[in-house]
């Protein structure tokens, strides 16, 4: 499985919703598109966690200024 490196919030907010709910994989990080096109959820796990750690980042920044 590949980690992703990079700004994945910013690739997360790029990705779009159908109106019958289901993701839009045009839209999609190509980081996190298949061979096959279909969704890797390895590398949309990756791309998670390095999401989750961006702003685990940005709150502990913002707690040490309050």
């Amino acid at each position: 499985m590949a980690y992703y490196n990079g700004d994945a919030l910013s690739e997360i907010k790029k990705i779009k919703g159908k109106s019958d709910g289901h993701l839009d994989f045009d839209t999609m990080p190509k980081f996190a598109i298949s061979k096959n096109g279909g969704r890797d959820l390895g590398a949309m796990i990756s791309m998670l966690t390095v999401a989750i750690q961006q702003l685990t980042k940005r709150i502990e920044t913002l707690e040490k200024k309050a």
